[in-house]
């Protein structure tokens, strides 16, 4: 009998203006007979984009602005449980916001919205809005699911609701940010400069019984990871 204990995991990460944009890291954690008698899976891949972005949006924002923002999920090879971490960093300090209060707010600035989104991939931006008319939609696609208990100050887990298939692709987590049009300078001066940080993450579905035991695998994976140089 053949037990599989090895995992295979990809790891993407975006970072720019508020991310910039990085290349897919995959962790290939299984191991085959020197022989041919034993072959491999084609692994995990997935892919994480921004494709509506421009980083000169996120230069100096002021109170009325919309902005297409789209960290975007794919998945290249088998089917995964996939999810998207996203940290809220000072601009100036690097170093992960806990202020609860400024957490708040910039997360407040997040949309996603399906009428925003064009058939060839494009976003259509709304109108500006006050910061009521913002709340009203919601700040993550439903696809996504919160992971309160993975989530702390700053960080924020947010799990893809099932199995990520093959071939998935373009599903974005939000679709922009806004600058309600009745903030003033005092709450431009609460948010302060700011980088959001965003990875997807992935592992594979095959013997791994749960999603719960597949996002605890992963996290065990990436903290025996090795550390690149």
């Amino acid at each position: 009998m053949k037990t599989k204990r090895n995992l295979i995991i990809a790891s993407t990460v975006i970072l720019a203006a508020m991310v910039f944009v990085g290349t897919t890291l995959a962790y290939f954690w299984d191991e085959a007979s020197v022989t041919n008698e034993f072959t491999t899976a084609a692994g995990v891949d997935i892919d994480v984009d921004e494709p509506n972005w421009n980083r000169e949006d996120g230069e100096d924002i002021t109170p009325g602005d919309v902005i297409s923002k789209d960290p975007t999920l794919s998945n290249l090879q088998d089917d995964v449980y996939a999810r998207m971490v996203m940290a809220i960093v000072d601009k100036d300090t690097g170093e992960v916001i806990t202020d609860q209060d400024r957490l708040d707010k910039i997360y407040s600035m997040l949309f996603y919205s399906e009428d925003v989104l064009q058939p060839d991939g494009s976003i259509t931006l709304p109108e500006p809005m006050t910061a009521d008319e913002l709340a009203v939609l919601p700040r993550i696609n439903p696809l996504f699911v919160l992971d309160d208990g993975r989530t702390g100050e700053g960080v924020y887990y947010f799990n893809y609701d099932g199995v990520l298939t093959k071939d998935d692709e373009g599903i974005a987590l939000f679709t922009g940010l806004v600058v309600p049009t009745n903030w003033t300078g005092t709450d431009m001066t609460e948010i302060g400069n700011f980088d959001l940080v965003i990875k997807g993450q992935a592992i594979q579905t095959a013997n791994i019984d749960s999603a719960e035991a597949a996002y605890t695998a992963l996290d065990t994976e990436i903290e025996n990871a090795p550390v690149e140089p």
